[in-house]
């Protein structure tokens, strides 16, 4: 009998579904942890048979940190689509797209486990950082973001004008909160050398930067991808022959 091609699996994803879908479960989350810090700091109730907790957008191991982790998870594999698509095209950008996927999986598994805190105290101790570096890992993740953006800047200026702009604005977004809410947080802590309600509701706007500058960033590649396919389709399949 001839081979007969069975398809195994195929999922299309169209981006304004997808981007919808992650803006409503940002918004849910940033509204369950703003009402967890109200909880707390305002009427006093810090567990709510650990509704805070689960919910908390200043500790790790928790819902807010996985949806995190699955956005950059999104990104690094749409990264990697694209990589694909132009490598198999002999097209010169390539290696950078196969670099951000990389890069991006690395950021995906980093929110997941927390590594750049572990920067912290060694880097306290050794500059013996107060202030706006109270958080002292900022410092070696401020210079990788300026040397970052420096290996990329012709690649960026390689980009369709379309491309490049949402990428911008997608990177000034994340590191806003990242980078810039993190140092005012921390200037915060350092002075009073305690949380309070002040800093956590900075907590909560640094959270939103970071997770709508991801989800602008995804949403930037799946329009990126459009113009080569339309949509993202991925098709397993597989032959039998007897």
């Amino acid at each position: 009998m001839p081979a007969a091609e069975t398809t195994l699996l195929l999922i299309v994803v169209a981006r304004r579904p997808v981007i919808r879908a992650l803006l409503a479960c940002m918004v849910l989350l940033i509204l369950g942890g703003l009402a967890g810090q109200v909880s707390t700091w305002l009427l006093g109730y810090g567990t709510l048979f650990g509704f805070v907790p689960h919910f908390d957008l200043d500790q790790e191991n928790n819902v807010p940190t996985w949806f995190s982790t699955i956005c950059l998870f999104l990104c690094a594999l749409a990264l990697s689509v694209i990589a694909l698509l132009e490598w198999r095209r002999r097209m010169p950008l390539s290696r950078y797209w196969f670099a951000l996927s990389g890069i991006f999986a690395i950021l995906s598994l980093d929110e997941a486990a927390s590594f750049h805190e572990m920067l912290t105290g060694p880097v306290r101790r050794l500059l013996h950082t107060g202030g706006v570096f109270y958080f002292a890992w900022v410092i070696p993740g401020g210079l990788f973001a300026i040397g970052f953006a420096l290996l990329l800047s012709d690649f960026l200026r390689r980009l369709p004008s379309e491309t490049r702009r949402n990428f911008l604005v997608a990177g000034a977004v994340y590191v806003s909160g990242c980078l810039g809410m993190e140092m005012a947080g921390a200037n915060r802590i350092s002075v009073h050398q305690r949380p309070d309600f002040t800093y956590s509701m900075m907590v909560v706007v640094e959270e939103s930067l970071e997770m709508f500058g991801t989800i602008l960033f995804l949403r930037g590649l799946l329009r990126h991808l459009e113009k080569y396919v339309g949509t993202f389709a991925v098709r397993l399949t597989g032959g039998a022959s007897s």
